[in-house]
């Protein structure tokens, strides 16, 4: 199987590609890695190439000629809300990471997951905090006891609990199931909360605890060895790849600080399990992926301009614009006879024009509620025919000839 270069220094830059093990492939970054790539890279023994068995050419092979079409169409319909000014639109999607629609990158799921949690940290950037990204990778020989959905959420937990104790009190948690193949169990935490220059010392001590954690969560007993001098306990190791980004002070400085913080989000909060794996899908199954922690008050305070305001419409909410009054948005249900409860309302597409219609983000949009003065008289419009004209003119022998010298074989 092919494995990764650990030396990025020997990895050659082509343009926006890289040489991996012969094979020409996009590089993220153009050179600039992200931190989770550095951190595939640095974990010993890793290997992101696909699982053993598994031909991608077979497989699209296999979704071109026979399409599990349970699992890869969205519907395309919309829910209705509405607040005393607007009303608003959501379209529906699965939102699964394997779905044709849902699990590119710039698809209406992953907008929608973009744009609730940049303005929050795009806050952070304007009250002049660094940014903190981590990459907490679980090591290969352990993926196996977090195959479920109560193990996941007990590391999340110790994550979220650890960033407090440690003075972190907010921030956004993300999982990443797959690796670069989009396939094999890959299970690792994204992080990204305030923090500035963290010290080689204080990420040692967190792998050690780590380590600690996992010896105990998992039930394994600590090999133990002389090293000379003392017994010394040696606990499974685990990866962690800690990068942040200093605010800018320049204007050049900010630009490139912010669309830094894009690229960011914008790769922590996409679609990792790209290809379907039966074993893993149950996994994954009705999880809530993204974490955002901290209290509200702890959070910087976001300025209601154009991109905020969208931000409020995204959480349920709408803002005046000139008072500043919020509104929560109200989504309609309607009573469904066969499930004999309320269930939301949907809308097919056509019912709404595209031009009357704001669009906020990826499926999201905004109508402002039409005035309808009280001398508003509709347009006369004739009834069209029932039966169209053409239809009553005298047919036309297909031939000029006399009827009576016309061949009739019967």
């Amino acid at each position: 199987m092919r494995q990764l270069s650990t030396d990025l220094s020997t990895i050659p830059n082509i343009g926006n590609q890289v040489w991996f093990s012969g094979n020409l492939k996009p590089a993220l970054g153009a050179g600039k890695h992200y931190p989770e790539v550095i951190a595939k890279t640095c974990n010993s023994g890793s290997n992101i190439s696909t699982k053993e068995g598994f031909d991608p050419v077979e497989w699209a092979e296999w979704i071109r000629h026979k399409p599990p079409t349970n699992l890869y169409k969205c519907t395309r319909q919309f829910l209705h809300g509405s607040t005393s000014k607007a009303d608003y639109l959501k379209s529906i999607t699965c939102g699964k990471d394997w779905c044709q629609d849902c699990g590119q990158i710039g698809s209406e799921a992953h907008m929608r997951r973009f744009t609730k949690v940049l303005p929050r940290f795009k806050a952070m950037q304007q009250a002049e905090l660094s940014i903190g990204y981590l990459v907490v990778t679980i090591p290969i020989a352990l993926r196996q006891y977090f195959k479920d959905q109560k193990a996941l959420k007990s590391f999340r937990d110790y994550w979220r609990r650890k960033l407090k104790r440690e003075g972190y009190n907010y921030g956004a948690i993300r999982y990443h199931w797959a690796g670069e193949d989009g396939y094999k169990w890959n299970p690792h935490l994204n992080i990204l909360f305030p923090a500035g220059f963290i010290s080689k010392e204080t990420l040692t001590e967190w792998r050690n605890e780590l380590g600690k954690w996992f010896s105990e969560f998992c039930g394994l007993e600590p090999k133990r060895y002389w090293n000379g001098e003392k017994m010394v306990q040696d606990f499974p190791k685990a990866n962690l790849n800690f990068h942040y980004l200093k605010p800018g002070k320049t204007k050049k400085e900010k630009t490139d600080s912010e669309c830094k913080l894009v690229h960011w989000v914008k790769y922590i909060f996409r679609a990792t399990q790209t290809q379907y794996n039966k074993e893993t899908a149950g996994i994954i199954y009705k999880f809530r992926n993204t974490s955002i922690f901290g209290k509200k008050d702890n959070w910087p305070k976001i300025e209601l301009n154009e991109e905020e305001i969208t931000a409020q419409a995204l959480k349920g909410f709408e803002v005046d614009k000139e008072t500043g009054e919020i509104e929560k948005i109200t989504w309609h249900k309607d009573w469904n006879e066969n499930l004999q409860k309320f269930t939301p309302r949907r809308i097919p597409i056509g019912l709404f024009g595209a031009d009357e219609c704001e669009k906020l983000s990826a499926g999201f949009y905004r109508r402002e509620k039409r005035v309808i003065p009280k001398d508003y008289k509709p347009i006369f419009k004739p009834k069209p025919p029932s039966r169209p004209a053409w239809l009553d003119l005298p047919k036309k022998l297909s031939s000029p000839e006399k009827l009576e010298n016309m061949f009739c074989p019967f």
